[in-house]
């Protein structure tokens, strides 16, 4: 009886000092912590994400950001992927918040800003635009460089109205351009350059509203321009009304250009694009260029036991010579390289190898990169497996193609060859004489 008192009164007295023990000895640890505690995104802009705050926690932008207390991540992109991690302290295992998107822009057509809630550039400027009529049509845009001392990571927000059809129905597609790796100098004055590539020559009557996005490295704010509305056929009109008189004729036969390729694919046709040519058409080439087809085949066999077996050309988004081949018996297709050489109108040497598209038993190559005043450059090409040829030797130019796609041609195809080449003609005599 009296070990059983005994036994009950070390165990009460254990019981005691259980309870009367401060509650902070059995705290929960970082770990445990870490367990209850989840972060997550609790507001999005269009150019920032804000995390759940707590005491002690470390966030990061992406798998290669730096970490951070601030919960706040800003100058990001419209419209755009992020991924979001947090740890505990320094040491504790990461974890995701997830992929979020910032939100895209508000619409353009009421002319509402991409980010109400941030300030305006206070250096704000006009930009400067030009467009490269050679190659693939590329809209350029210039800023003045010492504007935006203080300033960082600056870049456009492209709203582009693409239509859809021939009655002006369309939609507003957005990219972000950054700024050029490296300022450019005009007219003397260094400026920050932003291009726009890809446009097809039917769409250069096309809108669009564009806004720059800086972040100032003083706060780490991002400023907003505001919006900027242009066009492509904008600014060609700017140079016919100007004074460079060498470029005004190429800019003319470039537009009824741009407005044939607009019949031809049936596009926004309510609104031709050389609709304002009247006052300019002193300036127009003749209309109706000879169509004599050049002898500029020629074909060789240089220990060549396959042949070339096909030409297209594609006129829509990029002038594209297409060039098909036939299958190769134990070679491998992946490892055959189309190889073109010429001269181009300013007397420079090239060269270009491509690789094919393989799709089956079809195996095609596409030249894309030939200026437009080099059409008529003739050029020399074969297919090579390594450096061994593995197809006869083709001499032709892109004129070539083009006369043969308007031989009992249609009206519209017929009208688009012949203002093509008016075109490239002009292009041709204009970079020519500007070497």
């Amino acid at each position: 009886m009296k070990k059983s008192k005994k036994l009950l009164s070390i165990l009460l007295s254990l019981a005691l000092i259980f309870c009367i023990l401060p509650a902070t000895a059995f705290a929960l640890d970082e770990n445990e912590t870490d367990i209850i505690w989840v972060a997550t995104i609790t507001n999005v802009t269009p150019t920032t994400i804000t995390v759940s705050e707590k005491d002690g926690v470390q966030y990061r932008l992406g798998t290669t950001g730096t970490w951070t207390s601030e919960n706040v991540f800003s100058g990001l992109y419209p419209n755009t992927e992020y991924e979001i991690f947090y740890r505990f302290g320094s040491t504790g295992a990461e974890k995701s918040v997830g992929v979020t998107t910032t939100l895209a822009s508000e619409s353009h057509s009421d002319q509402g800003l991409i980010d109400a809630n941030a300030p305006y550039t206070k250096d704000y400027t006009g930009y400067v635009t030009s467009y490269s009529f050679n190659n693939d049509l590329t809209y350029h845009l210039y800023l003045k460089a010492e504007k935006y001392n203080g300033f960082t990571n600056l870049r456009l927000y492209v709203e582009h109205y693409r239509y859809s059809n021939n009655s002006s129905v369309g939609s507003w597609v957005a990219k972000v351009i950054p700024a050029a790796s490296q300022t450019v100098v005009m007219d003397g004055v260094e400026r920050y350059r932003f291009s726009i590539p890809g446009i097809a020559a039917k769409q250069i009557g096309d809108e669009f509203a564009i806004t720059l996005y800086a972040d100032k490295i003083s706060d780490g704010k991002t400023y907003i321009t505001p919006i900027y509305a242009t066009s492509m056929k904008k600014t060609a009109y700017n140079i016919l009304a100007g004074n460079d008189e060498s470029k005004k004729t190429l800019v003319a036969d470039f537009l009824k250009y741009c407005a044939a390729a607009q019949t031809y694919f049936g596009y926004n046709t309510n609104n031709p694009i050389d609709s304002g040519l009247s006052n300019y058409s002193s300036y127009l080439s003749p209309a109706n260029p000879t169509f004599s087809r050049l002898n500029e085949i020629v074909n060789e066999t240089p220990n060549a036991e396959w042949e070339i077996s096909g030409f297209g050309l594609v006129l829509d988004s990029k002038i594209t010579w297409k060039i098909t081949y036939k299958p190769i018996t134990g070679t491998p297709s992946s490892s055959l390289r189309l190889k073109a050489t010429y001269s181009t109108s300013q007397g420079n040497e090239k060269t270009l190898s491509i690789a094919p598209v393989i799709d089956g038993n079809n195996i095609t190559f596409s030249i894309t990169q030939i200026a437009a005043g080099d059409f008529e450059c003739p050029v020399t090409f074969a297919v090579y497996s390594g450096t061994n040829p593995v197809s006869d030797i083709r001499r032709s130019h892109l004129g070539n193609k083009m006369r043969t796609v308007a031989t009992n041609a249609d009206a519209n195809t017929l009208a688009l060859m012949k203002a093509l080449i008016n075109y490239s003609r002009s292009a041709n005599k204009y970079f020519s004489q500007n070497n």
